[in-house]
Order: C-alpha cells, then structure tokens, then sequence
C-alpha cells in the first residue's frame, strides 16, 4: 500500500507539476493574445473614430448648405446679395483713392512712366558723352578737329606729333607759339 500511495501521490505531484507549467504558459500565451488584440483593437478604434469625424464633417457641411440654401430662397435675402455685389462692383470702378482696380492701373502706368525716364535719361547720356568721347578717340589717335590749329608736343627726343587740344582757343595759340614749328 505504501507502494501504491507514494506512486498514487507522485503521479499527483507530476501532473500538478505539469499542469503549473501548462497554465504557466498558458497565461503567457493569452497575455501576448490580448496584447495583441488590444494593438489591433486601438487601430480599429482609430478607424473608427476617423470614420466618426469624417461624417460629423460631412453633416455639419451639409447642415450649412441646408441654411444656406433656406436663406437664399426668400427674397430679402436675394435683394441683399444683389445690393452687395452692386456696391462691390461701383466700389471696384468708382473710388479712385480706395479702388483695387484704380490702384493696379496706377502701378502699371507709374513703372511704364519710370522705364521710359530710364531709357531717356540713358539716351541723354550717351548723346552728351558722344562728343567726348570723340575728342577722345581724337586725342588718342592724334587728330585734329577741323578749324583748330594742331598742337605740337615733343615726346622724349622723338618728332613732335599733334593732337587736339582739351583746353580753349586762347591757352591753345599759347601753347602753339611756345611751341616748336612742325
């Protein structure tokens, strides 16, 4: 008998034994499940509530265009919208200090008006350097302009060559007669 107790007892230990490690797993194993299904549960949540806002959004639109389409059916209603784009449209053309529509005009005629003083001022510019720069090209080149006497420098020891004089008539005959001749 004590044979047949002590396996009896043993048998019970070993299968409580296992049992513990069976539901030891077991529990870890339905932990990770519910883990799982609580992961899986917030993004349908989710959804959910996207889904929710996306019809409140809706409705709410449609309440508004629903008011919207109850005021524009009694007349006053439609008399205001007209008198409102009325006075826009005589504001937009009639108020010359305040009118977008003057303003912009304004701009374009004032940057057209300052391109064209640009180009003028440029232009005048060029027409009163011109004669310089002849006199210049005159001075470089070493030729006289018509109707003025040639000045004649020597230039270290070389033959005295003529150009045309940047000061006026009386220092130039100055010059001319303290000179050399040609």
């Amino acid at each position: 008998m004590k044979k047949s107790l002590f396996a009896l007892s043993f048998s019970l230990i070993a299968s409580l034994s296992r049992a513990e490690d069976d539901g030891f797993y077991m529990s870890v194993g339905y932990q990770i499940g519910e883990a799982v299904q609580k992961v899986k549960n917030t993004g349908a949540l989710q959804n959910l509530a996207d889904r929710y806002d996306n019809l409140n959004n809706l409705l709410n639109q449609y309440n508004y265009l629903n008011s919207l389409v109850n005021l524009a059916s009694t007349p006053s209603a439609i008399t205001g919208a007209i008198g409102n784009l009325s006075s826009s449209a005589i504001n937009l053309t009639s108020a010359t200090t305040t009118s977008p529509a003057y303003q912009a005009v304004a701009l374009a005629l004032n940057a057209a008006v300052g391109m064209w003083q640009v180009i003028a001022l440029f232009l005048l510019a060029v027409a009163l350097a011109l004669p310089i720069i002849k006199a210049i090209n005159r001075l470089v080149t070493h030729q006289p302009l018509m109707g003025q006497p040639p000045l004649a420098i020597e230039r270290m020891g070389q033959a005295p060559m003529a150009f045309y004089p940047l000061t006026n008539t009386k220092n130039s005959t100055k010059l001319i007669r303290s000179s050399k001749p040609l």
